[in-house]
């Protein structure tokens, strides 16, 4: 009977709803092969704005493939059910360890925060992420008055 609780049918909307899922992912990894000199470019151009604190920096521009969605429905509809289990299936942090150490983020999910701010959203972004990396960058500089969230 408790196995009953886990129990799940992938119904249609589910199916497209993976199927939409998977073309976003693998085409938003278009520019994003680590041995792609245009991805190294853009590591590149991110250290050099992150040094010089300003998003206009770098000397490569380098077209995004990536993309997002929303997933939005009436209470109770399935979402998180159906969205949970599509993300079950693909990992979370891929480790890359030739040609050199990298760790590519391959999803991350977040809820609306409660207070709906922006500055919410942005403060769980970074919390997540180190949480799913390890990592404790939040911690160390987004309490800093000097955070332009």
């Amino acid at each position: 009977m408790y196995r009953l609780r886990r129990f799940f049918e992938p119904l249609e909307p589910h199916l497209r709803l993976e199927s939409a899922f998977s073309t976003l992912l693998r085409q938003g990894y278009v520019s994003r092969n680590p041995l792609n000199t245009d991805y190294i470019h853009r590591l590149q151009d991110g250290h050099e704005r992150i040094l010089a604190r300003n998003l206009e920096a770098g000397r490569h521009y380098v077209r995004s493939t990536a993309e997002g969605f929303a997933l939005i429905g009436t209470s109770g509809a399935g979402k998180s059910t159906g969205i949970n289990r599509i993300l079950s299936y693909y990992p979370q942090v891929i480790e890359h360890q030739e040609p050199f150490s990298l760790q590519q983020v391959v999803w991350l999910k977040l809820d609306c925060p409660h207070q709906g701010s922006p500055k919410q959203l942005c403060i769980h972004f970074f919390q997540e992420l180190d949480m799913i990396l390890g990592t404790r960058t939040f911690a160390q500089f987004g309490r800093s008055r000097t955070l332009l969230i």
